[in-house]
């Protein structure tokens, strides 16, 4: 891309959610995760839930395109500065991705990732905490009474 000086980064989230039932219905969830380190530069910025199609664990290289075509949002939140959670709350097509008594896997993507937004220059970053830190990302689903 002429002009284009930088990364672009895409992951996945994995949640165990073996301990859901068959008959349980998710009404609300979200998806927590805590900003590491961060420099937002102004320009709009969103952190996106989206199908992770066939994403596996572990992950290997091929897998990089295989989030190009997942652009639905199934939830969204600004990112913030460096030690704030990030709560993206998920919405009813982000809901009916949980697995009950399985395994629970969401791929992330920004809005720029998502809509190759043009025009604008960015020095911006964020790096969120892993599965292996203090601070490791939460899947939190409220259950329908």
């Amino acid at each position: 891309i002429l002009g284009f000086n930088g990364s672009i980064w895409r992951g996945f989230l994995e949640f165990d959610t073996s301990d859901l039932a068959a008959a349980d219905t998710p009404a609300s969830g979200f998806v927590l995760l805590h900003v590491k380190e961060s420099f937002i530069d102004g320009n709009s910025w969103l952190l996106t839930v989206v199908d992770p199609d066939t994403l596996v664990n572990p992950l290997v290289v091929s897998d990089y395109g295989v989030l190009l075509n997942s652009v639905d949002s199934k939830g969204l939140e600004s990112v913030g500065r460096a030690g704030l959670w990030l709560m993206v709350p998920l919405a009813q097509d982000g809901l009916d991705l949980i697995v009950k008594g399985g395994v629970t896997r969401f791929g992330l993507r920004s809005n720029r990732d998502r809509y190759s937004i043009t025009g604008e220059t960015s020095d911006e970053y964020a790096k969120l905490d892993g599965i292996y830190t203090d601070y490791p990302p939460r899947l939190i689903v409220q259950l329908a009474a």
